[in-house]
Formats: structure tokens, sequence, C-alpha cells
């Protein structure tokens, strides 16, 4: 949505870092994390030297898998950094409830095929 450079917090991300698999998560030390968690990786588990920057101008996209270990620094900048995320999931997968993090998911959308397993509402619009 916009201009996307280091100056105001870029992406970086690890190349193959989602062929590990889910890696353990901590709760950050440092404040103004704006995960809802305010979770991070411990460094300890990464190679950070490998992290390259993703900068996008606006309109342009980043797709990685969700288990790509990605961060970003904070903005430094007075320009806006805003993004938009969609998450494609399999209809098996289910939300884990945790009580000091309570979630909704008021805008999923079924986009193809059948859900047997009704974990998340099908919040599609009736287009009929």
């Amino acid at each position: 949505m916009d201009d996307v450079d280091r100056e105001n917090g870029v992406l970086q991300v690890i190349p193959g870092s989602h062929h590990q698999g889910l890696l353990p998560h901590i709760t950050s030390p440092n404040p103004g994390n704006m995960l809802t968690a305010n979770q991070e990786i411990p460094e300890h588990l990464l190679n950070t030297s490998e992290a390259v920057e993703c900068p996008l101008q606006a309109g342009q996209m980043s797709v990685h898998d969700g288990l790509t270990v990605h961060a970003s620094e904070p903005n430094l900048s007075t320009r806006r950094r805003c993004g938009f995320v969609i998450r494609y999931v399999p209809t098996s997968a289910y939300p884990v409830q945790d009580p000091d993090r309570p979630r909704t998911f008021n805008a999923t959308v079924l986009v193809s095929g059948v859900d047997e397993y009704h974990h998340f509402p099908n919040n599609a619009p009736n287009l009929q």
C-alpha cells in the first residue's frame, strides 16, 4: 500500500528458512513490537547474516510462505508503512485459542473447495 524501504522498516526475510518448519517463539524483550503477541524467534536459532531486504513500491507485494523467517525494523521515518496480509490455509487448519490473546476471524472466506471441518466461519458475501 505504501513505499517501503530501509528508512521506514523494510521487510527482511531469511531465504529458505521455511524448510526448518515452525521455530519456537518467545515474548520479545524489546518494547514497541506491533505484533499482537509481541513475539520473536530467539536469535541463537537464526543466521541473521543471511537476511535480505525486500523493498517494495506502493502497489507491489511480497508473497512468501508463512514459515519463512521474516521481520522488520522500526519505522524511523515520518512516512506511513501500511501493509495488507492475506493468508491461505487448508480447511483442516484450526485456530489455537489463547486466553491471553483472544482473536476473532471475521474476514475468513472459503475461496475454493468444500469445508468439511468448519474451524473458521465462512464470511463470504452472498452474491445471489
